[in-house]
């Protein structure tokens, strides 16, 4: 984990400065294959960019998921999100779209 936050610490600095840049760095940060498995599944993120996020998350917008479709995100997180409507063999996403900046979304790992 001090991998990532030595690689990001330097990001943080430069959000005010030029968000877009900013997003385009953390966006190369995050695809590198090294860092990107230290994230564990199921963490929540800030994605304030208007480009997709990398691959392997996705938007907290309390999606209904396959629970063996992705295991290990129904391992992290199980059914702490359910609202209701979920079948047996099914989990929710959190749902933060209310939660929103100007731009951007709440992002959960895969």
């Amino acid at each position: 984990m001090s991998r990532i936050r030595n690689s990001l610490l330097p990001l943080l600095v430069d959000i005010e400065n030029d968000p877009k840049e900013w997003a385009a760095q953390l966006i190369v940060a995050l695809e590198d294959a090294e860092q990107f498995r230290e994230i564990p599944t199921g963490t929540i993120m800030y994605w304030a960019n208007d480009t997709d996020p990398p691959q392997g998350w996705r938007e907290c917008a309390g999606a209904i998921c396959n629970q063996l479709a992705f295991a290990e995100l129904f391992h992290a997180i199980g059914t702490l999100w359910n609202t209701g409507g979920e079948v047996a063999d099914e989990f929710r996403l959190p749902d933060l779209s209310g939660d929103v900046f100007a731009h951007g979304a709440w992002m959960i790992k895969l």
